[in-house]
């Protein structure tokens, strides 16, 4: 049995690495690791369909590795994504994500921004596995 996974570095700069985009690692265009700063223009850069994009996974909750939801999140809804998007990561994901995103954008409805993203917070402790395939059934 042979399988195959595309794999796409996006990025593979440190935190304190002003060459380029913070670690981002992208997998058959639907899997996302990580949401650096910068990342959702990185996408536009790269040509690549944000809506292609079914789970984002955030290795720790690092500003280098997190700090670019706010903004990918935002073109979410602006593009009124119509499928769900899955967050998975450490525990404090999803309450984190709404601080950014309150502190990223203050005038807007953090609540109405990010319902329309449409996403789903998993948040998985240390040894967990998650079948993304049954996941996304």
């Amino acid at each position: 049995m042979v399988f195959l996974m595309l794999v796409r570095f996006l990025g593979t700069g440190s935190a304190i690495n002003a060459d380029g985009l913070g670690s981002c690692i992208m997998l058959d265009r639907r899997i996302l690791i990580d949401a650096p700063g910068g990342i959702a223009g990185q996408l536009h850069r790269d040509s690549l369909n944000l809506a292609d994009i079914d789970w984002i996974l955030i290795t720790h909750l690092h500003g280098d590795h997190i700090f670019g939801l706010p903004f990918l999140l935002l073109e979410y809804n602006l593009q009124r994504r119509t499928q769900d998007l899955h967050l998975l990561g450490p525990p404090g994901l999803e309450p984190l994500v709404y601080d950014l995103t309150r502190m990223a954008f203050p005038d807007l409805d953090t609540k109405r921004v990010l319902s329309a993203s449409r996403p789903n917070f998993h948040e998985l402790t240390e040894g967990q596995t998650v079948d993304l395939e049954r996941m996304h059934a």
